[in-house]
């Protein structure tokens, strides 16, 4: 199953590494409660806008959470990455690429 066919919430806990309250939810989309699920029910919830809110809030990679939504593609940003002449590979977060690298963020408090 594909990212873009499960509840965002899911996929952005898994992402965070934690359970989120659903407030949490809402408040990393910048809706209410009612905002959030009518939003989601006119699939107006998954834009580039709110998931840039919401890596910002969460402190996730934003071109992830765009390419696994569907909103750019893998091949778009490695194409921008190649096309721009200023664009300097020092400037590229080198994170956990895959899941089997991933280890615990230290640098924040546990719940």
């Amino acid at each position: 199953m594909k990212d873009t066919e499960k509840d965002p919430a899911v996929v952005i806990m898994f992402l965070v590494g934690r359970q989120l309250s659903a407030a949490e939810i809402h408040a990393a989309f910048g809706l209410s409660r009612s905002g959030y699920h009518k939003a989601q029910e006119q699939g107006r919830l998954i834009t580039a806008d709110n998931l840039l809110r919401v890596a910002k809030h969460f402190d996730l990679n934003a071109i992830g959470l765009l390419t696994r939504f569907g909103l750019v593609s893998l091949e778009t940003v490695s194409d921008f990455v190649r096309s721009e002449p200023n664009f300097e590979v020092t400037t590229i977060h080198r994170g956990a690429n895959r899941l089997r690298d991933a280890a615990p963020r230290t640098d924040i408090p546990a719940l």
